[in-house]
């Protein structure tokens, strides 16, 4: 049979590497030591990965079953071949039984375990008959059968069962948990991240739904079958796409030829006006383009060839410079100065300050977090709402100001005009909101909520209606992010598709580039750290230290604003 001839090669390799090294290459180790390499600006796209010198798994191809292995054996070399996608994980069904080798799905989900986890250190349940195995596995992420990524709580582990039976004297496994186990490292190796694009509710920006896909010759077919689904659940209502329901590829693949893509579309999609197609071109061509050897796309319905999209952006501009709390006075974060903006109130260090996109009108949480207050050059403080203990504030693009009771599971908006919106937020029962902010283009709110196990940022949509008014948050599932914390200090919006986070694990606060739906990024440790701050890019991030010292990041360290002490500094939004 194919399996058992695969497992023959594989078996013959196994022998040959074992006379000409005399090693034991078998003995695979998960290392963390490979990290994805995110862009320090512009658009998101794929991830570039070095190999690690340390990475075992990532470095050696996986051998198939050697002959007389015990059920662990082939358990653990099954787990480690899972590592090797070629052939459709061709040595890691050498491992299976002829009637489950066709069964078994190994990308309906994708378990990343923890740093520095060698497969021998596993410690395998075998029962008496030795026709099951087990193994507990931690893990620190899991990718599921849409490509989502999601981070896990410290401390999760998963048991995975396996069955086994002999053939032909051999060990086999004839039944398993669809999906892989890989390490940190070889899943940076194996996998690629694309944002799949749609639209904000009213067309004006272009929002990244970020998923993450084998890298094959097939990987752009299926980036656009997913692109063509629809968005994520989280995102599910709050963003709109121009791809028309139940739009398939026609063909059924995605072609590419001297940097070139043509995507062909099903009948669904061929009676289109002009304003839709190119918006329809714009989502495809800004999903595809984020693998940067495509030089154009071409997209083909049943009527027509669709090669130019609307004027659209996947980001929006923050020109206003971060703003601090400064000798009892809001004040402009200018080069290594704090120069107070009109107008401004006498506040508290302890106020969290807020700015609209315009750099125009100014918020911040009174001293005793009781009311949210407004002022502008023009005008003086007033008063938007009145409750307790409010948490910081964030303003969306529309100049609607959001803002929550810690105790509440419950978001409030106040629009320029004093229209009060409230929002349940049911994923914060039982729990204390500590910071929320809305996305640049106003379509994600980010939730920071605190309990005995600990802090948790989860990522959900607004839903709006006319006008840009919030009407409720999305019901499908929040996405959690950075749940590898214990302790999150503080977070903000780092451009479309990232968070600035700053943990407070350890003495000094760790701060981080994280990817909405993705890994994250260590960026050092800040002593004293307590706020975090950014417009977009790395150069942009201003720390807030509880000394009053202000750090940014400049060429990979963190340098101290020479000046005037100040407080929480905060870029518009």
């Amino acid at each position: 049979s194919w399996a058992r001839s695969v497992y023959k090669r594989q078996a013959m390799t196994s022998r040959l590497r074992k006379l000409a090294a005399a090693v034991t290459a078998c003995l695979l180790t998960f290392s963390a030591a490979g990290c994805a390499t995110i862009p320090h600006s512009g658009q998101i796209g794929t991830v570039a990965v070095e190999d690690s010198d340390n990475d075992v798994q990532s470095r050696t191809d996986p051998d198939g079953p050697a002959p007389g292995a015990s059920p662990a054996s082939i358990v653990r070399g099954f787990l480690a071949a899972g590592s090797s996608p070629a052939s459709s994980f061709a040595v890691a069904r050498s491992f299976l039984t002829d009637d489950f080798a066709g069964e078994w799905s190994p990308l309906k989900s994708v378990s990343i375990v923890e740093s520095g986890l060698s497969l021998e250190s596993l410690t395998a349940s075998v029962t008496t008959d030795s026709r099951s195995v087990s193994f507990t596995v931690p893990v620190q992420a899991s990718l599921d059968s849409a490509h989502v990524y999601r981070d896990s709580p410290s401390g999760t582990e998963t048991k995975l069962k396996f069955s086994l039976r002999q053939v032909n004297g051999e060990w086999r496994i004839s039944d398993a948990p669809d999906g892989i186990v890989l390490s940190e490292a070889n899943f940076n190796r194996l996998f690629q991240a694309y944002p799949l694009y749609f639209f904000t509710q009213d067309y004006s920006y272009l929002v990244p739904d970020v998923r993450w896909f084998v890298r094959s010759n097939s990987t752009l077919t299926e980036v656009a079958r997913q692109l063509l689904r629809g968005p994520a659940d989280n995102l599910r209502g709050a963003v709109i796409s121009a791809v028309p329901e139940g739009t398939t590829l026609e063909p059924s693949v995605v072609t590419v030829e001297g940097g070139t893509v043509d995507v062909g579309l099903s009948q669904e999609a061929g009676d289109l006006d002009d304003k839709t197609s190119k918006r329809l071109y714009s989502q495809i061509s800004q999903t595809l383009r984020a693998n940067t050897s495509i030089s154009d796309v071409r997209v083909q319905t049943p009527q027509s060839n669709i090669t130019s999209g609307s004027d659209v952006s996947a980001d929006l501009p923050v020109d206003a410079p971060a703003v601090v709390v400064s000798e009892g006075k809001i004040a402009e974060v200018r080069g290594n100065s704090f120069e107070p903006v009109p107008n401004s109130p006498k506040v508290s260090d302890k106020v969290l300050p807020a700015q609209s996109y315009d750099g125009n009108t100014y918020y911040y949480t009174n001293e005793n977090r009781k009311q949210v207050e407004r002022f502008s050059a023009e005008k003086d403080v007033e008063t938007l709402i009145t409750g307790k203990d409010f948490v910081g504030v964030s303003v969306d693009r529309f100049e609607w100001v959001y803002t929550a009771e810690a105790k509440s599971a419950e978001i409030r908006a106040v629009g320029k005009n004093g229209e009060l919106v409230k929002m349940a937020v049911p994923f914060a029962k039982d729990r204390t909101i500590k910071r929320i902010a809305v996305s640049r283009e106003g379509s994600r709110l980010a939730v920071l909520t605190s309990a005995a196990d600990g802090t948790r940022i989860d990522v959900v949509g607004i839903v709006r209606s006319r006008g840009g008014k919030p009407n409720h948050l999305t019901t499908g599932a929040p996405l959690s992010v950075g749940q590898k914390f214990d302790q999150v200090a503080d977070f903000s919006w780092a451009g479309g598709s990232y968070l600035a986070v700053l943990s407070a694990d350890d003495a000094s606060a760790g701060a981080y580039r994280v990817w909405v739906g993705g890994p994250s990024v260590g960026l050092g440790s800040i002593s004293g750290g307590q706020t975090i701050s950014a417009a977009g890019d790395l150069g942009s991030m201003r720390v807030g230290a509880e000394s009053g010292d202000v750090y940014t990041y400049t060429s990979g360290t963190w340098q101290r604003i020479v000046g005037a002490k100040a407080w929480n500094p905060t870029y518009p939004g």
